[in-house]
């Protein structure tokens, strides 16, 4: 059993001769972030997206590249990065896709265009 964001976290298949590849979009800060450093801790390789500033510098396991989800090009650029890590490595066993916007209010407020 893993800890995560300071609870218990049960994550069956991974443990403990499935070190795989795991990309996580969204890894800024927050649960991307955690989890991504999580999932290097105990050995898989993590292929990770950020938008502002790469907080995994000289994290063994990780490997980081920017994305801005606005972008069609930093999107392909990140997906062909994932993937040639992936293949390089190990196979890829979990895609997370933490990456978005946070907007208050109604939902039914919200612009069409997010």
């Amino acid at each position: 059993m893993w800890t995560f964001a300071g609870g218990p976290v049960i994550v069956y298949g991974m443990e403990p001769s499935g070190k795989q590849t795991v990309i996580i979009t969204g890894c800024d800060s927050g649960m991307g972030h955690d989890l991504a450093l999580l999932c290097a801790e105990h050995g898989h390789s993590v292929v990770a997206s950020y938008l502002e500033s790469d907080p995994f510098k000289g994290i063994a396991n990780i490997r980081s590249c920017r994305c801005d989800l606005r972008k069609e090009s930093d999107i392909q650029r990140f997906s062909r990065f994932a993937m040639k890590a992936a293949d390089r490595e190990r196979n890829l066993y979990a895609l997370i896709n933490n990456a978005g916007i946070a907007k208050g209010g109604p939902l039914e407020n919200l612009p069409m265009g997010i």
